[in-house]
């Protein structure tokens, strides 16, 4: 294995590849097309068996793996795999923002089995992606085990690329997040009733594609149109606003898809969840929003929901889906409301 040279050995075709992937990177607003792109050319430019990227999730406060070239991990997996800031040698290096450049990991403290050798040699780099001095994530390299390239053992070529990663991927975040403002719910901040269909029709397509379980929530509060006429809209619009900080608290991020489908209903996507885990947060939802209380004026006034739940069935249409959670809700309101109740289709009863 090559030893790692004194200073920096900043080559310049390197630095010329090395402005390529920046252009190419600046050019894209696209999250998932730069990582996948920086992991292709690092590897092509570094002589790297693996690569692979964590991106930082701030509101669960964890690493997610976005993209790898380890075609042994199947794309459907790998935002299972996570760590959080503090946990193993990259949660450790998201913690610190310092690189971590182990050249044999069977002798490294932080590193518990031995070397595979699809992995390559038994070297480990893992550098901190950064930007205006937030973490972005994380990158993960080995090296070939006839790489004759320095450098890959060059610390501050390595940081160098990881920080223009960094940037192109903060940049399409600062898009997304944008984008994402446009689709929510002004006065809730919950999804709009639009952006709810499109991606309904998208999590159907996935579900059907991966086989995975969908499950949707419809909730509508209790006698809310004689709550708004007693008590005014100002009031009303606080408890619109209180139903939604409950429903985003038993959200999951960045997977869940919360929505004001329309006045005082809302709805939810929930993908990868069954009927059971879907009743439950409902559930959540339910017995949270019953403990609320609201003022108007002197008085202390409270408010309950009536839910309905079902999962995805193959052979369901986007329309009936829709329709067998909305009918779910009508049952929990035709059954005393303030409860859940759960739809399970039936080809026979269409």
């Amino acid at each position: 294995m090559a030893t790692k040279p004194s200073g920096s050995s900043y080559l310049p075709e390197k630095l010329m590849e090395l402005a390529e992937l920046s252009k190419s990177i600046n050019l894209s607003l696209d999250q998932q097309h730069i990582v996948e792109y920086a992991i292709r050319r690092l590897a092509q430019i570094m002589g790297l068996s693996i690569v692979s990227v964590f991106l930082y999730d701030k509101d669960r406060d964890l690493l997610y793996m976005a993209a790898s070239n380890d075609e042994t991990i199947e794309k459907e997996t790998m935002a299972r795999i996570k760590f959080r800031p503090g946990e193993g040698p990259v949660g450790k290096v998201a913690q610190t923002l310092k690189p971590l450049f182990v050249d044999d990991i069977e002798k490294s403290k932080l590193f518990s089995h031995v070397s595979d050798p699809k992995y390559g040699d038994k070297s480990c780099r893992i550098v901190p992606m950064v930007s205006a001095g937030k973490l972005v994530g994380v990158i993960t390299m080995t090296s070939r085990i006839d790489n004759p390239q320095q450098a890959y053992h060059d610390q501050a070529l390595i940081s160098l690329f990881a920080d223009h990663i960094a940037v192109g991927i903060r940049n399409a975040q600062l898009l997304a997040a944008a984008r994402d403002a446009a689709n929510r719910d002004g006065l809730t901040k919950l999804y709009t009733h639009r952006y709810f269909h499109t991606h309904l029709d998208k999590e159907i397509a996935r579900a059907k594609r991966y086989h995975t379980r969908l499950s949707l929530l419809m909730l509508d509060i209790d006698d809310f149109k004689e709550f708004n006429d007693r008590f005014g809209h100002l009031v009303g619009d606080e408890v619109l606003r209180g139903v939604a900080a409950i429903m985003l608290a038993n959200m999951r991020a960045s997977v869940d898809i919360p929505c004001r489908y329309g006045g005082d209903e809302f709805a939810a996507i929930m993908p990868e969840t069954g009927l059971d885990a879907a009743f439950e947060a409902a559930e959540r939802i339910r017995q949270m929003v019953e403990l609320l209380e609201f003022a108007a004026g002197e008085e202390k006034i409270k408010v309950t929901l009536s839910i309905g739940v079902s999962e995805y069935s193959e052979g369901l249409s986007k329309t009936q889906f829709i329709d067998l959670t909305d009918k779910a809700m009508y049952a929990s309101k035709k059954g005393g409301r303030n409860r859940t109740t759960k739809q399970v289709y039936s080809a026979q009863g269409r």
